[in-house]
């Protein structure tokens, strides 16, 4: 048999002598599970001691690590569902299904899993109902892919989009929903009635990134996508309550869907047929190395859940105070919710600002506070509404985000509620 000669080989040094045999004892000591912890390192050193693997490195297929990822994350939606859940047994009968299919696809990451969705469903020149308060990557990924998006209001409690003012901003000239879970997995049954059951053609695109792990009453996100090409896309980035060090997962009972998405993220090139172009894509092909660090660390996902259970926990009872107070204000969480951020609004104190308490909090404690925007209130989107949306200006200058993830001591959450308390309660000191 002739020597295979690929077309391409990466440059990544596969170590010698002593170096290759520490290198081949710790995989195979991880693949027989005595390895003490570091998996996802592991796993990332499997792929890249791997000559073969190297060449495919890009490559989605059943057996790749981004293949074995999109089953696997679908399997993990699919456990602790309830699959006598009210909407789901609805839908199911409506659809004629006993059970709804998940298929799942991975990519590089969920600004561009969302920008291929929207591409796979045809919104260019058209508008996308989105709410304002929002992670710029949603908004940037309706504008490139070649919409205008139409903001939308909050609800006031849950921070997530108000199903009245979405009905009432659908239009002749929509094309797509698109649907952000802030941390609760909100209920998608008014959005099924305003579109599929209305039979009004208008997919609800699902942003869950921040509610993996979340629940409504026992139904999981992703496992119920709304409109003849409803998805749901998730994230598996450095924040996220599954991490592959980046990328992004699709779910659709829509396999067509999936694959126009796919391919869309694989530069327009169709998968099945490398000689045709099905769209003008881009680039957002995950990389082997990722998609095995998310697989190994969806093992553990049952105990990042429960440790961010605890760290709600300790957080609501370290600010119950300034929440009695009045000095602070939390999102409305229902018993199913994993949190992925920990948000809080701050005073409507007149010298209240949050860039000005941001800074304390860092210069003076250490301690990072995360922001997001509205995205109707900043110069560059004004042009695209002029609605007014009181719920989200109610909140713009108030909303931030406190330190949240696994690797927190239940006395680091200690210290920082005492740092809250402590500015809170005399305001005053950290006015501009």
């Amino acid at each position: 048999m002739a020597k295979p000669y690929t077309l391409i080989h990466p440059d990544i040094d596969r170590g010698c002598g002593r170096t290759r045999e520490l290198i081949d004892e710790l995989v195979a000591s991880w693949r027989e599970g005595r390895n003490e912890g570091a998996g996802e390192i592991c796993a990332a050193l499997e792929v890249l001691a791997d000559d073969e693997m190297l060449v495919e490195y890009f490559k989605f297929f059943e057996s790749s690590p981004q293949g074995r990822l999109s089953r696997e994350f679908a399997s993990f939606l699919a456990r602790d569902n309830d699959s006598n859940h009210p909407f789901l047994v609805r839908v199911g009968r409506d659809r004629g299904q006993e059970q709804l299919n998940v298929n799942a696809v991975a990519m590089a990451g969920a600004t561009g899993a969302l920008w291929a969705v929207l591409r796979a469903v045809g919104v260019e020149d058209r508008e996308v109902v989105v709410t304002s308060l929002n992670y710029p990557g949603v908004i940037n990924a309706v504008i490139t892919a070649g919409a205008r998006p139409r903001f939308v209001d909050i609800n006031a409690d849950t921070w997530c989009a108000d199903p009245e003012d979405v009905k009432s901003a659908i239009g002749e000239n929509t094309r797509a929903i698109v649907l952000t879970h802030i941390n609760r997995y909100v209920d998608p049954e008014p959005f099924y009635d305003m579109t599929e059951a209305a039979g009004i053609s208008i997919p609800v695109v699902q942003d869950a990134s921040l509610a993996v792990g979340s629940s409504f009453g026992g139904l999981r996100p992703g496992i119920v996508n709304i409109g003849r090409q409803g998805a749901t896309i998730f994230s598996t980035t450095i924040s996220k309550i599954v991490c592959g060090l980046g990328g992004g997962i699709v779910t659709s009972a829509d396999s067509e869907l999936l694959m126009r998405a796919l391919a869309c993220a694989h530069q327009g090139q169709s998968l099945s047929d490398p000689y045709v172009l099905q769209d003008p894509g881009s680039n957002f092909k995950l990389g082997a190395a990722n998609a095995a660090i998310a697989i190994e660390n969806l093992k553990r996902s049952h105990a990042f859940i429960e440790r961010r259970r605890a760290l709600r926990t300790l957080y609501d009872d370290g600010l119950a105070r300034l929440v009695g107070e009045g000095r602070l204000a939390l999102q409305a969480l229902d018993d199913g919710a994993v949190l992925t951020h920990y948000g809080v609004l701050l005073p409507q104190d007149k010298f209240a600002g949050r860039k000005a308490f941001c800074k304390l909090m860092h210069d003076k404690y250490g301690i990072q506070i995360g922001i997001w925007h509205c995205h109707h209130m900043q110069g560059i989107y004004r042009r695209f509404s002029s609605r007014n949306l009181p719920n989200t200006e109610a909140i713009a200058d108030r909303l931030v985000f406190l330190p949240f993830h696994t690797r927190l001591s239940d006395s680091d959450v200690s210290d920082i509620c005492k740092a809250m308390e402590e500015n809170l309660l005399a305001p005053r000191r950290w006015l501009t």
